[in-house]
């Protein structure tokens, strides 16, 4: 065994008996077991040396080249291919093709000790990870940062000692905990928030030593906590698996009787014209006119590529609800579904009886939790304004169909757009501006089409490029200007060139409301 693996593998050990206070076997015994609710490695082969290379994304084209990170030469360039005949914006991909390598094994900054993983920044001794920060001890655990010894975890953010739990913030020492923040030492519980010493809970806020919801004595939750822990343990030890909360939640019957009626909110007025002005503003400075139509005229173009949000009404009082996909909130039953406030409204107000409480354990959980399970798929924290159809937010303003608008302003159609304005149709896009459909990129300003990008600025269709202003169809290259295909122009011929492009993308979106040609398609050999 590698040094690695061994390290892995003691902190696996130490988390086990920090969590379930018993080691239950080697982490490799136990890999399918913590990595069945995560996002799958996408592996592909090096079109240069054939070795394995790990992608966080299964959006390429099929038939695309390949390349790890470390096979990446950032001092060669390709020779300068003659454009004097482009026409079209496929002319111009078609003759850039060759320089088309969709990079993995992406693994930067202070990192070391990483396997299988990609979309890795600052980080020690993972395995089977994508797109983690600032991290270490981390085993198939995906969209996460500031975490140490997570094992099976997607979306966790600042937590510790935490297996198999999943969307987790700040929480710690906890086992198959879901949708919770800032809680400890829980166990098979859902949607909780500064909590601890819970097990089968749902929807509580500020409690300490409940089960099902029910208040009990410190020495009862003991016991209680020990007989499940203990029944899970022999199933993981004896098969390399025990129940997870989807199974004890999708095996769960709902509540007939009436539920309590939450008093009816008052309406909250949104305007998105805000957003609206700034998406024509943000296509004038990428393409040089204004588009028409506004933005949902172009959702579904928007959208193709960022993690998907679709609408339901809530089951206690019918308000419409965002459900996006991501970490495991689409595979929970739907018919669950209520909003927040209704969700904390009624975790207040549902419980078992202390005799039902008391008898739980985790071979009856199911036939007993049902009046409790009620899913929210939204959460919050400091102040918003203006947001419609948004989900999930932090001191986000003047958001439009926008999940996880952190930090954020005058954003639409985007997937956890951080510290970022007038973004739209992107997915986890940090620190940039005036974007429209960027991807897995940080500090881009006024980018069209980046992939995997960061500290670029006026750029269009590129994948894996630093530090770069003005270039067009580049991948895998450093502080270029005016360059195209890799290669830098006159500044002259490029600006030549670009407008050529812009103008046919800008006929092509007024038109058909869409585009083709995009960063995910453009290594196609065809």
């Amino acid at each position: 065994m590698s040094e690695p693996e061994q390290t892995l593998e003691s902190r696996w050990k130490s988390t086990c008996k920090t969590v379930l206070g018993e080691e239950i076997g080697s982490l490799r015994q136990h890999l399918g077991s913590i990595s069945l609710h995560t996002n799958p490695i996408i592996m592909k082969k090096s079109s240069i040396s054939g070795k394995p290379v790990s992608y966080l994304l299964d959006f390429y084209a099929k038939d695309s080249k390949w390349i790890s990170l470390d096979e990446i030469n950032y001092d060669s360039r390709p020779e300068k291919i003659d454009l004097s005949g482009a026409k079209s914006l496929e002319s111009i991909a078609k003759l850039t093709n060759g320089v088309a390598y969709y990079c993995g094994n992406v693994v930067i900054g202070n990192s070391g000790n990483v396997a299988g993983s990609s979309n890795i920044m600052d980080c020690h001794y993972l395995l089977n990870c994508t797109q983690i920060g600032n991290s270490k001890y981390l085993v198939h655990c995906t969209l996460g940062r500031e975490c140490e010894d997570c094992f099976g975890g997607n979306a966790v953010a600042e937590s510790r000692s935490c297996i198999r739990c999943h969307e987790t913030t700040r929480d710690s020492r906890s086992f198959e905990l879901w949708m919770s923040q800032s809680c400890s030492d829980c166990y098979y519980s859902f949607g909780l928030r500064n909590c601890q010493d819970c097990i089968f809970c749902f929807n509580l806020r500020n409690k300490r030593y409940c089960v099902g919801n029910v208040q009990v004595s410190k020495g009862e939750y003991e016991t209680i906590k020990k007989k499940v822990i203990s029944q899970a343990v022999k199933q993981l030890k004896e098969s390399g698996s025990a129940p997870s909360m989807f199974d004890l939640i999708s095996r769960s019957s709902m509540q007939k009787e009436a539920l309590p009626q939450m008093p009816a909110a008052p309406e909250e007025k949104t305007d998105k014209s805000v957003v609206e002005e700034a998406f024509k503003s943000t296509s004038k400075i990428l393409f040089g006119f204004q588009l028409s139509g506004g933005l949902d005229t172009y959702s579904s173009w928007l959208g193709a590529y960022i993690h998907p949000t679709e609408f339901l009404n809530s089951c206690l009082s019918g308000r419409r609800i965002a459900l996006t996909h991501y970490s495991n909130y689409n595979i929970l039953p739907h018919e669950r579904m209520v909003s927040l406030e209704e969700a904390y409204f009624l975790g207040e107000r549902l419980s078992l009886s202390k005799e039902d409480a008391l008898s739980l354990d985790l071979n009856n959980a199911h036939k007993k939790i049902g009046k409790l399970v009620y899913i929210a798929s939204e959460w919050s924290e400091g102040s918003k304004s203006n947001l419609t159809d948004c989900n999930i937010y932090i001191d986000a303003v003047d958001c439009y169909r926008v999940a996880g608008a952190i930090y954020s302003k005058k954003c639409g159609y985007c997937f956890w757009p951080k510290s970022s304005e007038s973004c739209f149709g992107s997915d986890t896009l940090f620190s940039s501006s005036s974007c429209i459909r960027c991807y897995y990129s940080t500090k881009l300003s006024r980018c069209f089409e980046l992939d995997s990008c960061s500290n670029c600025s006026d750029c269009y269709f590129s994948h894996n490029i630093e530090n770069c202003a003005e270039c067009m169809f580049c991948f895998n290259v450093k502080a270029l200007k005016y360059a195209i295909g890799n290669v830098q122009y006159p500044k002259e011929e490029y600006l030549r060139l670009k407008k050529l492009m812009l103008g046919d993308i800008f006929q092509r979106l007024e038109k058909d409301k869409k585009l083709d040609v995009n960063i995910f398609n453009l290594g196609c050999k065809k």
